[in-house]
C-alpha cells in the first residue's frame, strides 16, 4: 500500500502534442476523468492501470484547465462578506412565507 506522499497527481504535457496526459491517485480526479470516458469517450481515454490505484487518462491539452486563484485581501474578504449579508438580509425579506394566498395561486393535484 502506498502513503499519501507516494500518491501522487503528475500533469504531463509539451509545445509538441495536442495531448497531455494526467497519471493520478486523487479519487475525486478520477472520478470525474473516467466519467468523462464513459461520456466522451472519442476525446477522453483512459491509457494506463498501475494496479495500485493510479490511472493516467489523455485528452486534448484544449480541455485542460488550471486556475490558480490570487488570495483576497483582508479589506476584500470584509467587503464580501458585508455584500452577502446585505443580499440575503433582502432576499429573507421576499421569503415565501410572507406572500399571500393570491399571489401562490390554487395548487391543484390536477396542476
Amino acid at each position: 500500500m502506498l502513503t499519501n506522499y507516494e500518491r501522487e497527481t503528475i500533469i504531463t504535457f509539451n509545445e509538441a502534442e495536442t495531448d497531455c496526459e494526467i497519471y493520478t491517485y486523487n479519487q475525486k480526479l478520477i472520478n470525474k476523468l473516467s466519467k468523462l470516458c464513459a461520456t466522451h469517450s472519442d476525446i477522453y481515454k483512459l491509457v494506463n492501470d498501475d494496479n495500485y490505484g493510479g490511472l493516467t487518462f489523455r485528452f486534448p491539452k484544449k480541455n485542460l484547465r488550471l486556475n490558480f486563484r490570487i488570495p483576497m485581501s483582508e479589506s476584500r474578504k470584509k467587503a464580501v462578506a458585508e455584500h452577502l449579508e446585505y443580499a440575503r438580509s433582502k432576499i429573507g425579506a421576499k421569503s415565501i412565507a410572507n406572500c399571500s394566498e393570491s399571489t401562490v395561486g390554487d395548487v391543484t393535484e390536477d396542476g
